[in-house]
């Protein structure tokens, strides 16, 4: 038993990871966290965009999100928020 189990089993803790990567789930890190005790897994938007950028786990589906973007005639996010922001006063001239 480890110490993550008796801080459940004696504090009634639920210890939880906050580090939620695909690498992690593919390669079991995830799952010996578990083991170890973990009872549950979170993530937040600075956390993912870390996992993002620091690994290539990510790269194969956003390329294909690109290419597939890019095919359909879909602006590039910059471009749609510049969009938007253009856009935008109009509706309070009105």
């Amino acid at each position: 038993m480890t110490r993550l189990h008796v801080l459940h089993e004696s504090g009634g803790q639920s210890p939880w990871l906050d580090n939620l990567r695909r690498d992690w789930l593919r390669n079991g890190e995830v799952a010996r966290w578990v083991e170890r005790g973990v009872r549950g897994i979170t993530s937040n938007p600075a956390i993912f965009q870390k996992a993002f950028t620091a690994t290539t786990a990510y790269e194969d589906q956003f390329r294909a999100l690109v290419d597939r973007m890019l095919r359909a005639g879909v602006p590039a996010a910059d471009d749609q928020r510049a969009g938007r922001d253009v856009g935008q006063p109009r509706e309070c001239v009105r």
